[in-house]
């Protein structure tokens, strides 16, 4: 699923990942649940990030095997003339995965094998680099 905003995120702005995101997760994320979504894709802050699987500000499980929650993704990181944004919070909550809080142009790269594989991966556009990877799988 795609949204332009994100649902959940740890850029340092009150607004925009506390108020705003939990606002948007009021009105839609039992629907993105009981859907069985099990990735959200938004924008619009300029970084990337992504969590564990995630259902009411709880991470759910530590591991994209079979999961019981969606994972969210920010890929905010197509460019733009205000640049990256990299303040990310001191503290992050438990679904935030700290290794993929960054702030670099880039882009993901998705790779579906049927219905039982999603492989995900952030590739920084100046190295052509991977810089963030992660699987989610199903039992086939």
């Amino acid at each position: 699923m795609f949204a332009h905003r994100p649902l959940y995120c740890t850029y340092n702005s009150k607004k925009r990942c506390e108020v705003q995101a939990g606002y948007y997760r009021g009105m839609i994320e039992e629907v993105i649940a009981q859907g069985g979504v099990d990735l959200v894709v938004g924008a619009h802050l300029h970084n990337y990030e992504r969590t564990l699987p995630v259902y009411r500000s709880s991470a759910v499980q530590s591991n994209y095997s079979n999961p019981q929650a969606p994972v969210y993704a920010v890929v905010g990181t197509g460019g733009n003339k205000e640049g990256t944004q990299g303040n990310f919070q001191q503290d992050p909550p438990e679904w935030s995965v700290p290794s993929s809080r960054l702030s670099e142009w880039g882009f993901a790269h998705v790779e579906v094998e049927g219905a039982c594989s999603l492989k995900w991966s952030f590739v920084e556009s100046y190295s052509g680099e991977v810089a963030d990877t992660f699987t989610i799988t199903r039992p086939c």
